[in-house]
């Protein structure tokens, strides 16, 4: 009786999730009650010991993993407003997405199914921007968009901050490059490259200009790696992507030299090599367990650039960000954490073959996760929310396609 109420809770938890994935590119708060209602369903599930079995192999990034958690814990509660700090920790429980989706996620079925329920929210999210690129219009907040240089509007899709739906649909259409490439039949490849393009031109769209600076370096990091042998076609889509950008949306490549011009400078108050001279002096002087998270906005007056008004809420770069609020120690277990998944993943890919569904969503994870820790330097992506469950989902779902792999992965009670 109990195995069988587990098998029906995996499967309702498993479709869930397939919710949460098909959420996560417009509705935080959708996204998050699909995941209550997916670890609801998991626990009950874990009631079998017949449903208990996990993919092995990655207790390193486990054991960093739980390291940060750990520190951050250590450093709320010995910093200067421990309730408060600890309150704000809540936020890490984003990390149980991580073994939830390597638990529900089993077979190649169900990675085909959460593709699939991405690639479509990606797509009519991405015509969506582009609707609200030519006319300006956000329904969701019933408010004009700010207006683009030259021509259009810069768009967020459904969420208020643009730089947050920059950099989710960067790491979005970066995951889809490499699927697209292994993906039969030759109707599907068509479709997840149609994905592909117009998530890149709703990064255009918004007008970040670091989420498309990201996504441009991560297509050509891409072809490097995995096809360095067609050095035309990196040639090629560098200059298709250039011309896109310069026609759909003029304006955007004149406003990376004024940029490089305020950043080269570092005086203007709201630069980043500013924001991050700031945070860099806040670590020093707090270097054991930082200033406690939730204190930075506060923190960052004593620190500002002179004659500066700015306040900013974090540091615009996730290691000096982490090293301000909870230590030095923080921000290298957080390096630890990363050096570990990444050095996991490309271990594990070795060990599929490539040219499959498999081996193509794990090089595309791989790259989207390369393209979350790019945009981390100019932005705390790591404290986005929105951004951060994708990459949590993304992490877990890497782990769930190693264990497939028969005859070189085990399965771990």
């Amino acid at each position: 009786m109990i195995d069988a109420v587990a098998s029906k809770s995996k499967q309702i938890a498993f479709y869930a999730l397939t919710g949460f994935f098909f959420s996560l590119t417009f509705s935080i708060a959708l996204s998050q009650i699909l995941m209550g209602v997916t670890i609801f369903f998991a626990a009950v599930a874990l009631l079998s010991k017949e449903q208990r079995q996990y993919p092995a192999g990655f207790k390193w990034f486990y054991i960093w993993t739980a390291l940060f958690v750990i520190w951050s814990l250590i450093s709320s509660a010995l910093g200067p407003t421990p309730i408060k700090s600890l309150l704000i920790n809540k936020e890490e429980w984003l990390f149980f997405i991580i073994p939830l989706t390597a638990f529900l996620i089993t077979d190649e079925r169900k990675v085909r199914i959460m593709i699939a329920a991405l690639a479509l929210s990606v797509l009519l999210v991405s015509l969506y921007a582009a609707f609200q690129h030519f006319t300006g219009l956000d329904l969701y907040h019933h408010e004009q968009l700010p207006a683009a240089p030259l021509f259009g509007y810069r768009v967020s899709g459904t969420f208020s901050n643009r730089l947050t739906f920059g950099d989710l649909f960067a790491v979005a259409a970066m995951l889809f490059l490499p699927v697209a490439s292994v993906v039969p039949p030759r109707k599907g490849k068509t479709i997840l490259y149609a994905v592909f393009v117009m998530a890149s031109l709703a990064v255009v769209f918004s007008y970040g200009r670091g989420p498309v600076l990201v996504l441009v370096s991560g297509i050509i990091l891409y072809i490097i790696v995995f096809h360095r042998r067609k050095i035309w076609s990196l040639i090629a889509v560098v200059a298709v992507l250039a011309v896109l950008i310069s026609i759909l949306a003029p304006g955007i490549l004149s406003g990376y030299e004024r940029s490089v011009k305020k950043e080269w400078a570092g005086i203007h108050p709201s630069s980043r090599i500013s924001i991050w001279k700031s945070a860099a002096r806040m670590a020093a002087d707090h270097p054991f367990i930082g200033v406690g998270q939730g204190n930075f906005e506060e923190q960052f007056r004593n620190y500002r650039a002179p004659n500066s008004t700015k306040i900013f809420a974090h540091g615009h770069n996730d290691i000096l960000n982490i090293a301000a609020y909870e230590g030095i120690p923080g921000a290298v277990i957080y390096l630890g954490m990363w050096a570990a998944i990444v050095f996991l993943m490309l271990k594990k890919m070795k060990a599929v073959r490539k040219g499959t569904v498999l081996h193509g969503l794990m090089a595309g994870i791989l790259m989207a996760s390369l393209v979350f820790f790019m945009t981390s330097v100019y932005e705390a992506t790591f404290a986005d929310e929105e951004v951060r469950q994708f990459l949590m989902a993304l992490w877990g779902a890497f782990i769930a396609c190693a264990g497939m792999v028969k005859g070189r992965e085990e399965l771990a009670d």
